[in-house]
This record gives C-alpha cells, structure tokens and sequence, in this order.
C-alpha cells in the first residue's frame, strides 16, 4: 500500500496564503479556501507556518531567513509537502528558488479548473499586472482565461506592473505612492482587478477615491 500513499500525497496541495494575506487580509485566505473547495482541489493549510522569510530575505538578513527557512522545512518533511500553491507570489517565488519547492501561482490553479468559474463582475474593468508575478511566472494565458469567466469586460489597454515589493513599501511609503500613482495615470476604467494581494494592499492604499480594487478572488467568491 505504499504506492496509495504515495498517491494520495502527490493529490494533495499545501495552500501557504502568506503572512500578508494572513495579518492583513484575512478575507483572501478564506477566498482562496472556499474556491479550491468548490473546484474540488485536496489541499491543506498548515498554521503554524505563516511565512517564508521573504521579508527577512529581501531586507538582506540571510541567517534570520536561513533559521525561518530550517524550522519550515522540518514541519514541511513531516507533513510530506510535495506540492504548493499560494496566491502571494513573493512567498511562491522564495518557496521555489530558496526552499526548492514545486510551486503553482493561484491563479494558475484556477485557470485549470477555469470552466467551473462563475463570475460576479458587471461593466468593464482594468487589470493591474503584477511586476513579481509577471516577471517571474509564466501566468498571462492563465490569467487571460480566468478574467474571461469574471464577468468583467477587462479592457486591453496596457498598464505597467506595479512593484510591490514588501520591504520597499514598508520603508519608503511616500515614494510607493508615487509610482502606484503614475501606475494608474491614464486608467479610466473605475474597476481595478489585481491577482496579488500586495498589489492589492498598495491599490487599496495609495490609489485614491474613484476607483473600486477588486482581488481576483472576489471576483468569483460571494462574500
């Protein structure tokens, strides 16, 4: 029964939202919960893990990421992690290249169960790439699938990625404003559609009264 097990393993994904999701928007973690379940994807979500230490690496603490990173994986070989999917792409990109993980973006995820998504947007809307994620991983035919079952008419004007570096935003709050600002110079559509929930918290912070910051998630989730 060994190869079952493995099976069964190999099903399963570890859902890691990240310590933003899970200290600021709380709401996106049951987001990504309900859908995975309604789509019928096995995954489990480990508490006492609640970030990768991309914070501590980026800032350039290498030996406090090093110890975050060691106490992660001792949890992780017990559970027997294989899989992740996450939809904070900083915590996926350290948990692929640092902790050499199988990662998927969320909405990866999502794009392969895409015929099952329901919408629940109206009128036209902009999407707001993200510079990490679209940089980094290869989501832009997922993600054109996924905001084709929104429900939003999403406009094909293009807009640059916002760099929502963490460590930047805690540290120079004023000049993030600049450039979430300049981001948004020309966007006429007032619905903002964002797959990163540090995009997310930037919009949501610097990007003024007129505009309505709608993460992927609530497109499809009825709150």
């Amino acid at each position: 029964m060994v190869w079952l097990k493995s099976f069964l393993k190999q099903k399963s994904w570890w859902y890691f939202p990240g310590a933003l999701s899970v200290a600021k928007e709380k709401h996106l973690v049951e987001n990504y919960k309900m859908l995975f379940s309604d789509l019928g994807v096995q995954f489990s979500i480990f508490p006492e893990i609640t970030w990768s230490g991309v914070h501590a690496l980026y800032a350039g603490y290498k030996e406090d990421f090093e110890d975050v990173k060691r106490k992660n994986f001792e949890i992780l070989e017990n559970k027997h992690v294989q899989r992740v999917v996450s939809n904070d792409p900083h915590e996926s990109f350290v948990l692929h290249h640092e902790y050499g993980l199988e990662v998927t973006p969320a909405v990866s995820l999502l794009e392969r169960h895409h015929h099952k998504l329901v919408g629940r947007g109206s009128g036209k809307a902009q999407y707001i790439p993200c510079n990490i994620l679209h940089n980094k991983f290869n989501v832009e035919k997922a993600l054109r699938r996924v905001l084709e079952r929104s429900g939003y008419v999403v406009v094909k004007k293009p807009v640059k990625p916002i760099p929502c570096d963490p460590v930047f935003f805690q540290n120079f709050p004023r000049l993030t404003k600049v450039v979430v600002e300049r981001v948004l110079e020309g966007v006429a559509e007032p619905v903002l559609i964002t797959g990163c929930p540090h995009c997310y918290h930037l919009l949501k912070t610097f990007a003024g009264e007129g505009f309505t910051i709608v993460e992927l998630s609530e497109v499809f989730v009825e709150v």
